[in-house]
């Protein structure tokens, strides 16, 4: 939350003056802190999270990010499995959680939006905090990746063996 101003000065100084996608995919502070902040100064045309009611994360800054996404009315989606968005040239696809996962208030990490982004040639894998259950999932559709950006910061909770073991 407090790097706000970091990333919208980035952000400016790349000359971003937009959004297509404010992908979010959990929401604990530590993934979502500056979104509301970068809401109310950039334009946004979508917002990609799951869809946690704010009684599941009774935080600041989650109801912050709620108010500011009511308040400038982006198209807000809550991707499942499966679901895919363009890019430019490339594409990105939701690959958990699945479809039939019901969030519960603890274990909000296993909701987290894994997200799979390809060119056809190249890609990228990451998964916000997801643990157990998300890289279970992921392991029975057996995605491979060039890039995997290992889910809950690289703690001991994630990246288990069968799950790695289908990296290229």
């Amino acid at each position: 939350k407090d790097d706000a101003n970091f990333v919208l000065n980035y952000l400016a100084e790349q000359g971003v003056t937009g959004l297509d996608y404010l992908l979010l995919t959990h929401p604990h502070e530590d993934h979502i802190g500056a979104a509301a902040k970068i809401l109310r100064e950039i334009p946004v045309d979508r917002v990609l999270m799951p869809d946690i009611d704010i009684d599941m994360c009774e935080t600041v800054c989650y109801a912050e990010l709620l108010s500011a996404i009511e308040a400038k009315e982006p198209l807000t989606d809550y991707p499942k499995a499966g679901d895919t968005y363009p890019l430019g040239d490339m594409s990105f696809t939701i690959v958990c959680p699945d479809p039939e996962w019901q969030p519960i208030k603890e274990n909000i990490n296993e909701s987290s939006l894994g997200v799979h982004i390809s060119d056809g040639e190249f890609s990228i894998l990451l998964y916000g905090d997801g643990k157990q259950y998300c890289e279970a999932y992921m392991t029975q559709q057996e995605i491979a990746t060039d890039i995997l950006i290992v889910g809950h910061h690289g703690s001991s909770y994630s990246s288990s063996a069968a799950f790695l073991r289908l990296r290229p």
